[in-house]
């Protein structure tokens, strides 16, 4: 029965099909629609059920045309509650749908029979009744959900989500992009979905009914184009069977994305020091990557990593705030304290936060500079850098990216000098496009790559007679050519943000913008790309 909330609202919780139904009498035929396609959703992957074994071949065919049946009926629902003013011409091949599932399993044929009631209760056009009749077709859709298994088990989850799902469509709210999942996916739906999936051959283009169920998970919104693809597969084909299907599907959606134009190819496993990624507001921007996600092989090594991090952090600011107060005199140039600020600043406070590889990077600046004026620095100062130092190399072991880093750069051969010119129209276009496809830090990010190391330059009279009592440690990774490790950085940073743009131009609600980019990047990108492949000898 349905819960009333005071003050006489309408029914936002439900717990069986006669009350979701005496609410949806009060609603548009919309709300109806909506409600029974979602909820027709949510079971199709109750196919899993019938995932056969591998040698059995007639259960494979039976299994594959049900999943099949299962996913065309809830393509079509989902398309005509999507655009309901079309959903007749989609009645038929409901119908059929939901014939060609109960031909091979019983209770999961009701997920497609669901699905149909949800394409009836969009194409009903009798005037008088129409919206009494969506809401029956709704509520018979829950109800055959329960007969499938899942609501003997799972009718709490299932009932929450249909209430969600009334109370976002009675404030007004589309479910078009709402995932499918508002509170909480349970985890049989999980399971089924990960069985299901992996039982799927590989070479039947089911990768398209992946992504399609996947995307719906999430609340991805197609256009409707895209939509109807999924809706309108020729009856000839499937009467041919699933892989057919499939195929005709496959082959719409790639006539259906924007064509790139020849643009020069990222090189592949390059290190960056960034990663690049979609960010919420749809910007590219920096995401986590392998920079600022350690790696904890063994148990409490979590704890450790959380106890060196901190160790490190403390030694640094402390030794940044006696050089503000001038504690060791004039004796320490003021490199020393930028240093010490932006490695306090990149070092990660958090797993995904903060970039270590830049951290370390900040670090070897360091200690380049210490090895050079080890002679003149003031041995308390020395003493202190010298544990930072320490900390820094300790903490490598939690980020084997860097390693990979290291050893790129070390193999490569610099024998050009990065074209300076297409690194600057980089990034010029980058900066042309913030805020509006990129994210402000990417442009901030790129100019880090290609901040100079502070010069050393000692007077005669500055270097003690003596020798150094207090000199760095030497690195564990080995020593690395200042310029090479620059250019590598900047390169492989765009390298890296250039595959970023390509990935964007796939997302066909996008592609025309993302597209116009890549062409602009493209042009300089072009020379950096060559320069990659000439230093890694590819």
């Amino acid at each position: 029965m349905a819960k009333q909330p005071e003050g006489g609202e309408p029914p936002l919780q439900f717990s069986d099909s006669k009350s979701l139904e005496a609410w949806l009498n009060t609603q548009k035929r919309e709300v109806a629609v909506a409600i029974a396609a979602r909820a027709a959703l949510r079971v199709a992957p109750r196919a899993a059920g019938w995932v056969p074994y591998a040698k059995e071949k007639d259960r494979t065919r039976r299994f594959l045309n049900l999943t099949s049946a299962i996913f065309r009926a809830t393509a079509l629902a989902r398309v005509a509650s999507t655009f309901p003013t079309r959903a007749n011409e989609l009645l038929a091949a409901a119908d059929n749908a939901t014939e060609n599932a109960a031909a091979y399993a019983a209770l999961p044929a009701d997920a497609a029979a669901a699905a149909t009631a949800a394409v009836r209760a969009a194409a009903d056009n009798v005037a008088n009744n129409a919206a009494a009749r969506a809401a029956a077709y709704a509520a018979d859709t829950v109800a055959a959900i329960e007969a499938t298994g899942f609501g003997s088990r799972f009718s709490a989850a299932i009932w929450a989500e249909v209430s969600a799902d009334a109370s976002a469509l009675a404030r007004g709210e589309s479910l078009a992009s709402t995932p499918l999942w508002t509170l909480a996916r349970p985890d049989w739906s999980r399971e089924h979905w990960e069985r299901l999936k992996a039982a799927l051959p590989e070479d039947e283009n089911w990768r398209v009914w992946i992504d399609w169920y996947e995307d719906r998970i999430i609340g991805r919104a197609y256009g409707e184009a895209k939509e109807f693809i999924f809706a309108q597969v020729p009856e000839a084909e499937w009467e041919k069977g699933p892989a057919a299907a499939n195929k005709w599907i496959a082959d719409r959606l790639a006539e259906l994305e924007p064509k790139l134009p020849p643009l020069p190819q990222p090189v592949a496993n390059v290190p960056s020091l960034f990663t690049f990624g979609e960010n919420a507001a749809g910007q590219i921007g920096i995401v986590a990557g392998p920079q600022n996600m350690p790696v904890f092989p063994f148990p409490g090594d979590d704890e450790t990593h959380r106890q060196w991090l901190d160790a490190a952090r403390q030694l640094t600011e402390r030794l940044a705030a006696d050089l503000r107060a001038k504690k060791f005199g004039n004796a320490v140039r003021s490199d020393y304290l930028e240093g010490l600020e932006r490695y306090a600043s990149d070092l990660p406070s958090a797993p995904g936060a903060g970039n270590f590889l830049l951290a370390d990077d900040e670090a070897r600046t360091l200690r380049d500079l210490f090895a050079a004026e080890a002679r003149v620095l003031p041995d308390a100062f020395a003493a202190r850098l010298n544990r930072v130092l320490e900390r820094q190399f300790a903490l490598r072991g939690f980020y084997p990216e860097l390693e990979r880093y290291f050893s790129a750069i070390q193999k490569g051969q610099l024998d050009a000098p990065l074209p300076q010119e297409a690194v600057d129209g980089f990034g010029k276009v980058v900066r042309e496009n913030t805020p509006r496809a990129f994210a402000p830090e990417v442009s901030q990010g790129l100019r880090e790559a290609e901040r100079q190391p502070p010069r050393v330059e000692l007077e005669p009279e500055d270097i003690r007679a003596a020798p150094a009592a207090i000199t760095p440690p030497s690195d564990p990774y080995g020593e690395l050519d200042p310029k090479q490790s620059r250019s590598f950085g900047i390169a492989g940073s765009i390298n890296a943000l250039y595959q970023a743009v390509l990935d964007a131009t796939k997302n066909p609600e996008k592609a025309a913008a993302w597209i116009f980019i890549a062409e602009e990047l493209g042009k300089y990108a072009g020379p950096i790309i060559e320069w990659l492949k000439a230093v890694n000898g590819l």
